[in-house]
């Protein structure tokens, strides 16, 4: 009865009443419910979060404005699935993702092909497999991938633009992103590479690992330096054991 009551209380997002269960259950006395209290103190706090998270996409979905749409999709998609509010919130991700487009088809209307793009980019994530079709998403999509600064990233948005048509207003964009993300890719395999030698801490590792990193230009490098840890060339530092370092001079 205490769990159907508290099930029922985190449906209706009556907090007071679920709380009520975990104090009863703390006043059974045994190892048992205490451990049922917790399990249960903890999943009021998590539907507490996910409902408060839900109601702010809302109220910046209320805001009927392009941007505060996007947020909202994105904000929306953040619930966990094991939430009593996801279906809530999958709805709304589903109304609100056809008016985020109309303001990108809005945005393309008037010649700003880019900012529609930075638009759908922004929900891209969100967006499953009936919209993954349309060129701008694939764009959209590329774009979010190539962000991650991975490898596979990388090699995942060269695939997505390499669909879009050559008839496509994005055709000539997307060549652009493309020569630029393979050239990325190549640094970043470079340094991946690198990375991986001077893991060995073996002395040919680290040397081997040394010409790999300085065949990267130094902007790509510096760039890149977040993925693996390595320091920027001209950086002087030590090769520890356990350590993804090389010693740039």
């Amino acid at each position: 009865n205490l769990l159907a009551t508290a099930e029922a209380a985190l449906r209706q997002q009556d907090w007071g009443l679920a709380l009520l269960q975990v104090k009863l259950m703390n006043q059974l006395g045994t190892d048992y419910w205490r451990e049922q209290a917790q399990k249960l103190s903890i999943r009021i706090s998590q539907e507490q979060d996910a409902w408060g998270t839900l109601v702010l996409a809302r109220d910046l979905a209320g805001w009927l404005t392009a941007n505060e749409l996007a947020e909202a999709v994105m904000l929306a998609r953040s619930i966990p699935r094991d939430a009593v509010v996801y279906a809530q919130a999958q709805a709304d991700i589903r109304r609100w993702i056809p008016e985020v487009f109309e303001y990108a088809e809005e945005r393309l209307a008037y010649g700003d092909a880019m900012g529609a793009l930075a638009l759908i980019e922004k929900i891209a994530p969100a967006l499953d497999v009936s919209y993954h079709d349309r060129p701008i998403v694939m764009l959209g999509q590329a774009k979010a991938l190539a962000a991650q600064g991975t490898v596979l990233g990388y090699w995942e948005a060269i695939a997505r633009v390499g669909q879009i048509p050559a008839n496509d207003p994005f055709y000539g964009v997307a060549q652009e992103y493309l020569s630029r993300w393979q050239q990325q890719l190549q640094n970043a395999s470079q340094l991946q590479l690198a990375a991986w030698l001077a893991n060995s801490h073996w002395r040919w590792g680290y040397a081997l690992a040394i010409q790999q990193a300085q065949q990267v230009a130094r902007g790509a490098a510096r760039s890149a330096h977040r993925l693996r840890g390595l320091p920027q060339r001209g950086q002087i530092g030590l090769a520890h054991p356990g350590q993804q370092q090389i010693l740039f001079v």
